[in-house]
């Protein structure tokens, strides 16, 4: 509690000693503005002291945001810093792109102008195993084609923007950019590596609700290649279900010559040999008691006596 007391003793005076600087920076700023006041003679002293009231203003003014920003932390309303603004050129383009994506001829056109690399086909979208597929709805397999084709479309801009890192990396090429440039170049080119790895991830975690928990298990340890779920996938399946067996008959058989001991609990009270019972002497009683007669013949009546009136009652 001491210790905790001597911090917030400390917070409040620094915040006082902040606010004390404050209220002198706007202290001298006001007098400032009154000795430059006094002193106007002319244009030119009135345009550098223009100049001059404008900067102290702004600094006073940065000085006091920052204070402020101390004391009382971020503002929850602002929206963070911006990054340089784009050619108008290019930001009419890919607004329209974004908004409304591309034409069919456009889109189609790309494609076929960037092919995958032959020395770099994960490129390419990875294709659905086929065990797994044999073992999905027409429905699941056409999600996941979707899928697969936005990944098609983030290979090919990386196709795209590889081929102009390509040059540039070459030793004899003509052409010379900053670091700065190649390294926004290649900072793009992660991104978008990453994108393409989400996509197969995501496409991952949609197909395993499908799956028993044995496949389930061995699909999350596996790698992504040019099948999703790698194309040692059927080989490693094998192996989990004879690893599997074996231990159910490792368990089952147990080691040899091993007994299993009964444990005594010591609390447990024995009980003693109850008397059986003899059946020498033992004479089964009659009772003289006749068999029921479950069936009745309805043809003929039945006799009851009736005790109240004492007389006989026939029944059909």
């Amino acid at each position: 509690m001491k210790r905790k007391q001597k911090e917030d003793s400390k917070r409040r005076a620094k915040r006082k000693r902040l606010l004390e600087d404050l209220r002198e920076k706007m202290e001298k700023f006001e007098r400032s503005m009154e000795s430059s006041s006094s002193s106007l003679d002319s244009e030119s002293s009135d345009s550098d002291l223009e100049s001059e009231i404008s900067s102290n203003d702004d600094r006073t003014r940065d000085e006091g945001e920052a204070t402020l920003k101390v004391i009382l932390g971020e503002d929850p309303k602002s929206t963070g810093e911006k990054g340089p603004p784009l050619c108008e050129a290019l930001v009419n383009r890919w607004s329209s792109y974004l908004g409304a994506g591309l034409e069919r001829d456009v889109r189609d056109a790309l494609i076929v102008k960037y092919k995958i690399p032959e020395n770099c086909s994960l490129l390419d979208a990875p294709k659905l195993n086929p065990e797994i597929e044999a073992s999905l709805t027409p429905a699941q397999i056409k999600k996941d084609q979707f899928s697969m084709t936005i990944q098609n479309k983030l290979g090919r801009a990386l196709v795209a923007q590889g081929s102009v890192l390509n040059d540039i990396l070459v030793q004899d090429s003509a052409i010379q950019l900053e670091d700065s440039t190649k390294t926004a170049l290649s900072d793009a080119a992660k991104l978008i590596c990453e994108a393409h790895y989400l996509m197969s991830f995501h496409r991952k975690h949609e197909l395993y609700p499908f799956l028993n928990p044995e496949v389930q298990k061995v699909a999350m340890k596996s790698n992504i290649d040019g099948l999703l779920f790698g194309e040692d996938f059927q080989e490693k399946y094998k192996t989990a279900r004879e690893v599997k067996k074996t231990s159910w008959e490792l368990k089952a058989a147990g080691p040899s010559g091993y007994k299993k001991e009964k444990k005594s609990n010591l609390n447990y009270k024995r009980q003693g040999n109850r008397p059986r019972f003899k059946t020498e002497n033992y004479v089964k009683k009659n009772t003289g008691r006749k068999p029921l007669q479950r069936y009745r013949n309805l043809q003929q009546p039945s006799n009851q006596q009736n005790h109240r009136k004492g007389s006989r009652k026939y029944y059909n």
